[in-house]
């Protein structure tokens, strides 16, 4: 069995028992880049919490049972105690997932990573070229960075992959990002949703793709690697295999604790103090209301990519929202259906 189907297999086992396994910590939500569709971001550092803050709530969570976990931002390399943090989390027996956009990447950093390797790091791709760096995060040297960046990981032995999102811009040049991925020798992980920042603070979705759009990004990456989309770090491809307030749980950079990255409700305010029985308290209400009264009689059930947090950003989580349905029927492949 290979690490991958351990790890899934160990999160569903510990949903049954309610323990907190996985956890995904966004450390800040600062970010040098200015991407529109950022779900997070924010530039006050004063509303962060403390080295402190952050190792004492590792501490409970692992000693509540958590193996795994997730680094994420903002961009988690804006704070400048991250190697101290990176280390303490390790040093209590956790296996680390990083993400970052790769742009802030240091010889100081990369030797923390040599001493304690993480599980892996994965760098999202925002174009193939700084003129597209420029268009979606406004850095006019980003994809510069990023590849010196990636070079460093791979030159030290730091497993390292690559992410890419359906927005127009990356999609208009995938052919270029395809090629500079497989010259790279590296995975290229994609995700298949892009919906509005998780407070609902504006509904133009301008980048995002059509139905049929999105089927032909997602069709050229599996002809080109193979693969299917990537889960949700919580496993939350469907509602059977969800993690989220099961086995695994998000905090946010002002220590609440949600569901997942995309969705703030229910969420609570949580402390080292609390932090098992706020799990508790917000699972049992999460379980009550993670349900969708289209989903029983839907023939493309089995295609869609539909969670609770996608049809809450839809609009209603209790129904199916019509671009979803739309994604479903043309991946199961009911074209005529679709516009």
């Amino acid at each position: 069995m290979d690490y991958r189907t351990w790890r899934h297999q160990l999160i569903q086992e510990a949903a049954k028992q309610r323990i907190p396994i996985l956890g995904e910590f966004e450390l800040t939500a600062r970010c040098n880049l200015a991407c529109e569709m950022c779900y997070v971001k924010d530039t006050a550092s004063n509303k962060e919490k403390t080295s402190q803050e952050w190792k004492e709530l590792f501490f409970e969570c692992a000693k509540q049972g958590m193996m795994f976990a997730l680094l994420t931002g903002g961009e988690i390399l804006m704070r400048k105690d991250f190697i101290e943090l990176y280390e303490y989390l390790f040093d209590l027996g956790v296996r680390i997932t990083l993400f970052t956009n790769g742009t802030l990447m240091t010889q100081e950093v990369i030797d923390a990573f040599v001493k304690r390797k993480p599980d892996f790091i994965a760098i999202t791709l925002y174009g193939s070229n700084n003129q597209t760096y420029q268009q979606i995060t406004k850095n006019h040297k980003g994809f510069d960075m990023v590849h010196q960046s990636i070079q460093l990981l791979k030159n030290n032995n730091i497993p390292v992959m690559l992410r890419t999102i359906p927005i127009r811009p990356i999609v208009d040049e995938m052919d270029e990002l395809i090629s500079y991925a497989k010259h790279q020798e590296l995975p290229l992980g994609y995700a298949l949703y892009v919906g509005p920042t998780r407070d609902l603070c504006h509904k133009e979705l301008g980048l995002r793709l059509k139905p049929l759009e999105l089927i032909e990004f997602e069709r050229k990456m599996r002809v080109n690697y193979g693969l299917e989309p990537e889960p949700d770090f919580l496993e939350s491809s469907s509602n059977t295999t969800c993690a989220a307030l099961k086995s695994g749980f998000y905090i946010d950079y002002r220590f609440h604790m949600m569901p997942c990255a995309m969705l703030n409700h229910p969420k609570k305010i949580v402390s080292p103090q609390t932090f098992i029985q706020t799990f508790h308290e917000l699972g049992d209400i999460f379980t009550s209301l993670n349900h969708c009264n289209d989903c029983s009689t839907c023939d493309s059930k089995s295609s869609c990519i539909q969670c609770y947090a996608r049809r809450f950003l839809e609009g209603d989580a209790h129904t199916c929202h019509p671009y979803l349905k739309a994604i479903a029927k043309l991946r199961k492949g009911d074209h005529h259906e679709t516009n």
